[in-house]
């Protein structure tokens, strides 16, 4: 955890410019039944810090606590990013099993 903390202040007190970044947590929480999210069907850009990839798609992280992760599937076999990798990504907020993920409509951008 220590090692994340000092990679999440490196990327994030770097300057990188925020733009039209939707925070993480502002997709997952939701007190309505069912859990969707609020942002359901609407394109947005995350920005954080790759925290586990797999072979279609990888996790990332804004912030600490609760609500402030979640799952890009980037649809395609191969992941291009790696654990630890900062990132600016877009896509679709989509729910996959109950589960809020991101559905990658554009690039992998490294931050």
């Amino acid at each position: 955890m220590r090692c994340f903390s000092v990679l999440f202040c490196i990327v994030f007190a770097s300057g990188v410019a925020f733009g039209d970044v939707t925070p993480i947590y502002d997709i997952q929480y939701t007190e309505d039944m069912p859990a969707d999210s609020p942002l359901l069907g609407q394109t947005v850009t995350i920005e954080g810090v790759v925290t586990a990839a797999n072979y279609n798609g990888f996790f990332v992280t804004d912030a600490a606590g609760p609500w402030n992760s979640i799952y890009v599937y980037t649809n395609a076999v191969g992941c291009d990013v790696e654990a630890g990798d900062g990132v600016t990504v877009t896509g679709v907020v989509d729910e996959y099993y109950n589960m809020t993920e991101l559905t990658r409509s554009g690039d992998t951008t490294p931050v």
